[in-house]
């Protein structure tokens, strides 16, 4: 994996959920399990 190693993964995955990013691999994961992140830190209260 491309992101394994990369030391601005977090930051890369918080922009990408920040900015709602739809398309590509951002800080590891893809547009699916984003939006599986996305549902489960809005049922946390988190954004």
């Amino acid at each position: 994996m491309i992101c394994k190693n990369c030391p601005v993964s977090v930051e890369c995955l918080e922009y990408a959920m920040a900015h709602d990013e739809q398309y590509g691999i951002w800080g590891g994961y893809t547009e699916r399990e984003r939006r599986r992140l996305k549902r489960i830190r809005r049922k946390m209260g988190r954004k």
